[in-house]
């Protein structure tokens, strides 16, 4: 199943031996189905992954130059999150206040 669909007409054509060219035309576009969500690039989901992988690393990497990341992210998750995104990074920063309980 698609998210998003889009729509155009052919305004031009080229139809050159050595190239083909053609031009379009966009038309608004819209969700293919109920629910769709964004198209594209998922900020928040990118970060989260990031801190994850970080929070793989806990007993590689200092611990402050881990929170420093996770300080970056928060601000990523916190503006284009959802709640499964803020869920998430609430998990992985309770991992790094028990690593740093540990230590």
């Amino acid at each position: 199943s698609c998210s998003k669909t889009a729509a155009g007409t052919s305004s031009s054509w080229s139809g050159r031996r050595t190239r083909a060219a053609r031009g379009c035309v966009s038309r608004p576009s819209g969700a293919a189905r109920a629910g769709a969500r964004l198209f594209g690039f998922n900020r928040a989901k990118h970060a989260v992954v990031e801190a994850a992988i970080l929070a793989t690393r806990l007993h590689l990497i200092p611990l402050a130059e881990v929170a420093v990341e996770f300080a970056k992210l928060r601000v990523i998750v916190g503006k284009t999150g959802g709640p499964a995104e803020h869920r998430a990074m609430e998990m992985l920063e309770t991992k790094l206040r028990e690593a740093e309980g540990r230590r």
